[in-house]
């Protein structure tokens, strides 16, 4: 059964089973971080950046859908993809070195933006390779 599936949906199930699984492993240890890491933080601080995540996620998918959908083929996708994770590797690298609050909302306004063009690429190439007739798979 998994010879039969497309390479690429494989590889790309694969890598997103990986990344995903790696950011639910860290996500409880990275509030007790900053909470230990960040003088003067509290639960609050660790609520406000995560809203700052998703706010900052979800405002730069509508404009990134429609950029990508505007140009025809798959390689500004797979460019928006790439370019999306390697800042979401460096933005996770430097939340290590966070020492104030407002490095943390700016960390995570770019991880944030990273992630919302990482959601709006991955899916578009994805449905490209998807083979007719496997819907689910």
């Amino acid at each position: 059964m998994l010879a039969k599936i497309n390479k690429v949906i494989k590889l790309f199930v694969i890598s997103d089973f990986l990344l995903f699984m790696g950011w639910g492993f860290i996500s409880p240890i990275f509030s007790l971080f900053v909470l230990y890491q960040i003088e003067g933080a509290t639960i609050v601080t660790v609520g406000i950046g995560t809203a700052v995540y998703w706010f900052f996620r979800s405002v730069i998918q509508p404009p990134t859908a429609y950029f990508l959908d505007k140009h025809k083929g798959e390689k500004d996708d797979l460019y928006a993809l790439i370019v999306a994770l390697v800042v979401v590797g460096f933005a996770s690298l430097e939340l290590a070195t966070v020492v104030s609050e407002i490095h943390l909302y700016l960390i995570q306004i770019i991880h944030g933006a990273a992630f919302g063009i990482y959601s709006v690429a991955w899916p578009s190439i994805f449905s490209r390779h998807m083979d007719k007739g496997m819907v689910a798979v």
